[in-house]
């Protein structure tokens, strides 16, 4: 997350259950490159306290570096 200048998660829905809960969200970054924006999904279970014990987060990595690299072809052009 260092490469970001701003960043914004944008939850679009939450499913709990039991002890596990899922968030659906996108993220809107900005970087040096420019703006940036993904979808994914976070995975979290909790304890007897209701305490997070682990979270696991998944997005398709291919989707944002398709667009670190249009941001750089769109640069070089721009030159």
């Amino acid at each position: 997350m260092a490469r970001y200048k701003s960043i914004e998660i944008m939850p679009r829905d939450v499913i709990v259950i039991g002890r596990e809960a899922v968030m659906v969200w996108t993220i809107n970054g900005t970087t040096p490159e420019g703006a940036v924006s993904f979808n994914g999904v976070d995975l979290f279970h909790f304890d007897e306290s209701d305490r997070i014990t682990s979270v696991r987060a998944f997005w398709q990595r291919a989707s944002l570096h398709g667009q670190f690299a249009q941001l750089r072809r769109a640069k070089t052009i721009r030159r």
